[in-house]
């Protein structure tokens, strides 16, 4: 007489593997936050340009006023100093 064994160990079962893979439910979410987040650094480069153009813009004018104003001093200076008409006028 053989011993009994038991042989259910011996087998392989093959379970069916699961594919790894994003749903479409995950795909959606994760392209509408990227879309949002691109919406957002978009819009601020936009903003940032534009007030760097304005900041330029006040620099320029600033300069130019600069260079008026030292004409002005030097072309109107030796009036003011020689008591002319222009020191009293009003």
């Amino acid at each position: 007489m053989s011993p009994t064994r038991d042989y259910s160990n011996m087998f392989i079962k093959f379970q069916p593997q699961r594919k790894k893979a994003f749903t479409l439910t995950e795909v959606l979410v994760a392209m509408g936050l990227g879309s949002m987040f691109l919406v957002a650094v978009v819009s601020s480069n936009i903003y940032f340009s534009r007030s760097l153009a304005a900041v330029y813009n006040y620099y320029d004018l600033d300069v130019a006023s600069r260079k008026t104003l030292d004409i002005i001093r030097t072309a109107a200076g030796s009036e003011f100093h020689s008591g002319s008409r222009l020191r009293h006028y009003r």
